[in-house]
């Protein structure tokens, strides 16, 4: 890399990792000898780079070479000293100020004149630029975001107006340039898309991730490097490190460090540069110790905004509440109507906002594990019972605001307020009625207005004063209308003036009305698809009164998306494509230029999808505060193999717990040989983690199941796999069916061929397979006491939390009614089987024979099998007697003998 294009790039990249153990350099050859070989051409003011370069070159290799340092766990001698260089750079511009933070954040050495420094730089845009006078610039917005994140640097505020500014400089292809409007370039796309994965992942974020990793895989070459070809080290190096993050790949990560490796010189460097060397040893760094992933979270987060109705205003210290978990869910917003909600338990949450003097909106969002929901701006309108007297004192010689003019409202309300260098004022919670508005100043005619406040609206008071006095006899109105969602202008709003002639608003969202009398009057702006909104506004004598900016929010109950799905490398449109939101049944297909339009979606949170033969599918997480118009593109990544999947369903769309799942799909084979290869499926819940993998199967002739399918040209072949949903949570699901050409399992010389992406839905279950309910012990003897215990075994089918309540009858063999109970079983999904003790009490048996159970089942799911078993009890023995003598007289004697015979019986006993 040249000194020009260093200083010219003015970036560092550098990522925390989470591994607390060094690697063993002197196992990794290509790294040991890297850096030997940065130790050995450390020049003797302890900096890198060619001596003779300037300072700001210099800076730029040895920050590159500390980071790594840093990052390979070596603190030598020759470290520290070159901290000690870096501390000594005098930093009066936001790219020295950035560099040292990143390298010294991990020192002892104090930063805070550089933290100082970027802070009080920050333009109002949200972005840096080279100093406070510098217009913003992606690199060193980028820049100045790594170096706050590496201190820890506390203030969202700065850090999300920061991010605002660098997710609306992202090109359409999902590149990033050097400023706003340059061409995409590989060198920018990865250090910003490495800074975008070191902060919280919101929907607009990880979109951005999302598009940025299209751009960046679409331009590896086909050596294995990235960049404009040929390849370049630096580039390579920063495009492994952005897409490491993202994505297991190993055709693309592994064709990166192919490359890195093949382009190291004998002496352990790349190019003889030292910030060349420094990138491609912290790829090689990672390749064999990626970071530890963080555990996986169990709640979630909400951010948002929230403002004025009427003003778009943002409005501080409002309390916004998640019900029904305590503090935990509560903050107030900042000064700029910002919020964050952290650990919000996971399901459906209600959020009420409240701030005095304004209505309470409530909202309610879906929390999973790990989401972070962006609720958007949430408008609150003044509260019904009192009303807003507002407008801007403007000098009538030359138009610009009015300082130190008095205003005096008096009637149903009394206030006074005096302007400052802004010319404007405000009355909140102002008494509905009817109001006297003076305003005066020392050396102008006063003027005077009446009006009424009406509950809930906004009085419009804009007098102009003037050294001379009054001439005229009629005023005008004007203002702009806008979308309070988009903060885009509303054209063809019709604004309606009491006893004026209508006017509507232009492609600006401007309105002008001329000629009204002077007085109070009624005005009434509205759009298609608006809500409409009613203000007062006092007309003045020769003065233009100012509403300002007037917002409307959407009426609409469903949403519409419109948007175009093109070619990620291209940027051509594709034709035909499928676009689908995930789980409802509605998609449809792109128009010649790749067009496409799906309106009456009432959720205000899905998944989008789309995809297209020869292309990788790709899914957008969306999240709205309310229904309108949205925009959303997709750039797919083309898939340049023979193997296409050419369809690709399920046989049902939805399904219940433990339902059997019929994958199909067909395979093109466009080329004119066999290929042989294997089909891999992955299984995906909502927030994209994999819950199972399979592997395809055939049946070759010989009757041996095989992994392997052998593609015949120029025909499709279809493929069908099961799966089993199990006790999976319901929501969505999407598999991801890949073709590998080669063998199955082998990672080596495999090559994914053609990749494609569908959903289904597991729909909330609740059913109980079988229901035995048993009473113990199950033997016993006529006339014995027992302890009986009712034991209910369950064969769970559910998967949400499943609740069921029964009522059984004991009976006795003739049908009598012994004992008579109740139930409730509560099931976890993951209870596949559960036994629960009902009843234990005490009964002694005085009848013999089968006692059985009944079962009736109250509320909730009817078990497909429904078993009461009984108790056995034996019948009691008595034993009869009978005897005989014989013979039966007996003539005494002497030798006579007397036979005694004697029976004994056992007679049962009932």
């Amino acid at each position: 890399m040249s000194n020009k294009l260093k200083i010219l790039f003015n970036f560092i990249i550098s990522i925390v990792f989470l591994s607390n153990s060094a690697i063993a350099l002197a196992q990794i050859t290509a790294v040991n000898n890297g850096v030997e070989w940065l130790k050995s051409n450390q020049n003797p003011d302890y900096s890198w780079g060619h001596i003779t370069a300037s300072w700001l070159t210099r800076c730029v290799d040895t920050t590159e070479v500390i980071c790594t340092l840093t990052n390979l766990n070596v603190k030598d001698a020759i470290y520290n000293n070159a901290l000690f260089w870096v501390s000594s750079i005098i930093s009066d511009n936001n790219y020295t100020a950035a560099r040292k933070l990143i390298c010294l954040s991990n020192s002892e050495i104090s930063f805070m004149h550089e933290i100082n420094n970027i802070l009080n730089s920050q333009n109002l845009d949200g972005g840096w630029g080279g100093d406070a006078k510098s217009a913003s610039m992606i690199i060193d917005t980028a820049l100045a975001l790594q170096a706050l994140k590496a201190v820890n640097h506390s203030d969202q505020n700065v850090i999300n107006s920061a991010l605002a500014y660098i997710l609306s400089t992202q090109n359409p292809d999902g590149g990033f340039g050097f400023y706003h409007g340059d061409a995409s370039n590989v060198y920018m796309t990865a250090i910003v898309f490495t800074t975008l994965q070191q902060f919280s992942r919101t929907t607009s974020i990880a979109t951005a991730i999302n598009k940025a990793t299209s751009y960046l895989i679409s331009h590896q070459n086909s050596d294995g490097g990235f960049g404009t070809s040929p390849s370049t080290v630096y580039e390579a190096a920063l495009a492994y490190i952005a897409l490491i993050g993202v994505t297991t790949d190993n055709t693309v990560l592994g064709n990166a460090i192919s490359y890195l490796k093949s382009t190291q010189s004998a002496d352990g460097s790349w190019n003889q540069d030292p910030y060349s060397t420094a990138l491609a040893l912290r790829a090689l760094y990672l390749s064999e110790n990626k970071p530890t992933p963080l555990p996986s979270p169990k709640n979630g987060t909400v951010t948002g905004k929230v403002v004025d109705a009427s003003t778009n205003q943002p409005l501080n210290g409002v309390a916004v509440q998640v019900l029904g978990i305590g503090n935990q869910g509560l903050a107030l917003t900042d000064s700029t109507g910002s919020f964050i909600l952290s650990n919000i338990p996971q399901g459906s949450q209600a959020i009420t906002f409240f701030l005095s003097g304004y209505a309470t909106a409530t909202s309610t969002v879906t929390i999973v594990a790990g989401s972070i929901v962006n609720l958007g701006t949430t408008p609150l309108s003044a509260n019904p019972t009192t009303g807003i007297i507002k407008g801007t004192v403007t000098d009538a010689g030359n138009g610009l605001p009015l300082e130190g003019v008095t205003i005096t409202v008096a009637g149903s309300f009394n206030g006074t307020f005096i302007t400052g260098i802004d010319g404007g004022f405000i009355f909140s919670n102002v008494s509905p009625g009817n109001v006297t508005i003076n305003a005066s100043k020392t050396g102008y005619y006063s003027v005077t207005g009446t009006g009424m406040v009406a509950a809930g609206e906004v009085l419009f008071f804009n007098p102009q004063l003037s050294i001379w006095p009054p001439t005229h006899t009629a005023g005008s109105l004007k203002g702009k209308v806008f979308d309070g969602a988009a903060n885009k202008p509303i054209e063809g709003a019709t604004i309606w003036v009491t006893g004026v002639p209508s006017s509507t608003s232009n492609s600006h969202g401007v309105f002008l009305a001329n000629e009204i009398a002077p007085g109070t009057y009624l005005v009434t702006i509205s759009a298609a698809g608006y809500t409409s909104r009613n203000y007062q506004t006092i007309i003045i004598a020769g003065v233009t009164t100012d509403m300002q900016t007037i917002y409307l929010w959407s009426s609409q109950q469903t949403t519409t998306i419109t948007g175009k799905v093109t070619d990620a490398a291209s940027g051509n449109p594709i034709a035909g494509a499928d676009v689908t939101v995930a789980g409802i049944g509605l998609s449809t297909k792109t128009d010649s230029n790749g067009t496409y339009v799906i309106a009456g979606i009432t959720s205000l949170e899905f998944n989008l999808k789309a995809s297209a033969v020869g292309y990788d599918s790709l899914v957008h997480i969306v999240s709205f505060i309310g229904h309108s118009i949205y925009a959303i593109d997709f750039p797919l990544i083309s898939n340049q193999s023979d193997l296409k999947i050419v369809s690709f369903i399920t046989d049902k769309q939805r399904y219940s717990a433990y339902a059997p799942v019929s994958i199909i799909f067909e395979v093109l084979n466009s080329s004119i040989a066999t290929i042989s290869g294997a089909v891999s499926i992955s299984i995906l819940n909502s927030r994209g983690e994999v819950v199972d993998n399979l592997q395809a199967t055939t049946i070759d002739a010989n009757g041996v199941v095989q992994s392997q399918f052998d593609f015949q040209p120029g025909i499709s072949s279809t493929i069908i796999a099961s799966w089993w949903t199990g006790n999976h949570l319901p929501g969505i699901y999407y598999i991801i069916a890949k073709v590998i050409e080669g063998e199955a399992g082998v990672s080596f010389g495999t090559v994914v061929a053609a990749e494609r992406m569908t959903d289904f839905v597991i729909t909330a279950t609740q059913a109980i397979s079988s229901l035995v309910l048993t009473p113990l012990p199950r033997f016993t003897n006529l006339g014995v006491a027992e302890q009986i215990t009712i034991l209910a075994n369950i064969v769970n089918g559910s998967n949400v939390i499943t609740e069921l309540s029964i009522a059984y009858e004991w009976h006795s063999p003739r049908g009598l009614v012994l004992h008579r109970g109740t139930g409730t079983i509560s099931l976890f999904p993951t209870e596949t089987t559960k036994s629960v003790l009902i009843e234990t009490f005490q009964f002694a048996f005085a009848e013999s024979g089968e006692h059985p159970i009944q079962i009736q089942i109250v509320s909730g799911p009817v078990p497909a099998i429904i078993t009461g078993e009984v108790v056995s009890v034996a019948p009691g023995i008595r034993i009869d007697s009978s005897q005989s003598i014989t013979p039966a007289t007996v003539v005494p004697d002497g030798d006579k003998r007397i036979r005694i015979n004697i029976h004994l019986k056992g007679v049962e006993q009932k």
